[in-house]
């Protein structure tokens, strides 16, 4: 995954249009955003809710060249330069299931495939789980009950009192979120997450404004240590689908004193989605992080490869 600087990030800087007070209409940014809100609707109902299709994940993936869109009869197409394409729903199950097929039909490989078609086409196709994604209920994100978050909640508790959390706007601040990621970086050089990948979060920092002008769900916190004032930790979310929400990425110096103030930041940010039952969690990349989400996960929602 891409370790580079923010170089990346900064070329791919977008300007708002002054049209319509989104990206450049012929952007391949604005395709997506403008087939989003039916996604949104259309998700649910296909079995196709998955983490990658948020928003913050897609957009820098479109800016940064490694997806191309292609608007369709109720789908949208994510091309992916490694050959494996995603297909988000935009329409029907029907619609969605025929895109599908004649994808398949056509040599190309798919990911993202949720279980019920998955298991049709095993009959025809190789079939290969990818990974499974953890659903939480957002009043349990809220409140982290039960005997086993009882030291996580003592700590949060201890977090909010030495630290103040901030709605962050992109009105200035850049360089020290920026900083703060390429810190959280620096400090799990060695883990090789699937989502390691430091150019898409400078992309969303840099872009933030234009970003919320799009999709103004999407909400960024910074959390600051008082004593000193420093920034410790940012989380990121927005709406995934009609009631799903995703915390996309906490980003954090493991270095700071105080414990749990990351999480401080998500319980900010499922309050702003406390309206939506459900929050995606995504899926999980080592053993410490598949324990901590299996204690809070309602249900898991598995996602399958399908090739030739």
């Amino acid at each position: 995954m891409a370790h580079g600087d923010n170089a990346g990030a900064a070329a791919a800087r977008l300007s708002l249009s002054r049209g319509n007070g989104g990206f450049d209409a012929h952007h391949p940014l604005q395709t997506f955003l403008d087939n989003l809100p039916n996604s949104r609707y259309a998700m649910p109902n296909c079995g196709a809710a998955a983490f990658a299709f948020s928003p913050l994940n897609a957009l820098p993936k479109i800016a940064l060249g490694k997806w191309e869109v292609l608007a369709d009869d109720g789908v949208m197409i994510l091309k992916s330069k490694d050959g494996v394409h995603r297909v988000m729903p935009t329409g029907t199950r029907e619609q969605y299931y025929h895109a599908l097929c004649s994808m398949l039909a056509h040599g190309e490989a798919l990911a993202l495939v949720p279980e019920w078609a998955a298991t049709v086409f095993k009959r025809h196709y190789t079939v290969k789980k990818q990974h499974e994604e953890y659903i939480f209920s957002t009043d349990d994100v809220l409140t982290l009950p039960g005997a086993r978050l009882r030291q996580l909640r003592g700590n949060v508790n201890k977090a909010s009192k030495l630290c103040s959390v901030e709605f962050y706007t992109g009105d200035g601040g850049d360089a020290e979120y920026l900083a703060l990621n390429a810190k959280w970086y620096r400090q799990n050089a060695g883990l090789k997450f699937r989502t390691y990948d430091k150019t898409s979060i400078d992309w969303l920092l840099n872009n933030w404004r234009a970003i919320k002008d799009t999709v103004p769900d999407a909400a960024l916190f910074g959390v600051r240590e008082r004593a000193t004032m420093q920034l410790i930790s940012l989380n990121l979310g927005c709406v995934l689908s009609t009631g799903t929400w995703t915390a996309y990425t906490q980003r954090f110096d493991r270095e700071a004193k105080v414990k749990a103030a990351n999480t401080l930041g998500k319980l900010s940010l499922a309050t702003v989605f406390s309206g939506l039952p459900e929050e995606n969690n995504g899926t999980a990349d080592t053993k410490t992080i598949r324990e901590n989400k299996e204690r809070l996960a309602i249900r898991r929602q598995p996602f399958f490869t399908v090739t030739k």
